[in-house]
């Protein structure tokens, strides 16, 4: 390398620096939105980390703002929860572990991390309409096993439990009634 490549490639050197360019970090807060991490939050807290259970989930609740999502799942997104999944509330867009993960069940850099940066992939992609669970159909609402009496409730009133292979929730929308 000449003596003037050596200084511009120093100086570019020192321009991304300042700039904040980090080459060896794949993963960006910049990169999800607000809505995309709120809905997978609600995948987690909901679904785990089961991807066909948040794409239904998704598919429900896409078209509401982090507001009302906030509003319509109260539990889900509470501030300073002291259950065994507190976690959820400090899921984040930088993927850096949460406070209060379960890190001896579930390393976080090795697995954690990598279901969480899926579960927000799999949002985004069925906020996209690249991916469907329910054979086409838009679910309104879910439950699971602990739910029973709640779904069996929702199909005396005429909702429909819809077609979701795989998925360990029950999903539901209205019928035609």
């Amino acid at each position: 390398m000449t003596r003037p490549e050596h200084v511009y490639a120093t100086l570019l050197g020192i321009v991304l620096i300042i700039a904040g360019f980090q080459p060896c970090s794949p993963v960006h807060a910049q990169d999800w939105t607000d809505r995309e991490v709120a809905l997978a939050k609600l995948c987690a807290n909901e679904a785990t980390f089961r991807e066909i259970d948040c794409v239904a989930i998704t598919e429900a609740r896409g078209r509401y703002t982090v507001i009302e999502l906030r509003s319509m799942h109260r539990r889900a997104f509470a501030v300073g929860r002291t259950d065994s999944r507190r976690w959820i509330e400090t899921l984040n867009a930088d993927a850096t572990m949460p406070i209060g993960w379960p890190e001896r069940l579930v390393p976080w850099e090795s697995r954690g991390k990598a279901l969480w940066l899926n579960t927000l992939r799999t949002v985004r992609a069925t906020l996209r309409g690249e991916r469907h669970a329910c054979g086409g159909q838009t679910p309104s609402i879910w439950g699971g096993k602990i739910d029973a009496a709640h779904i069996r409730r929702r199909i005396e009133q005429g909702w429909v439990v819809l077609a979701c292979p795989g998925a360990a929730n029950t999903f539901m929308r209205r019928g035609s009634r």
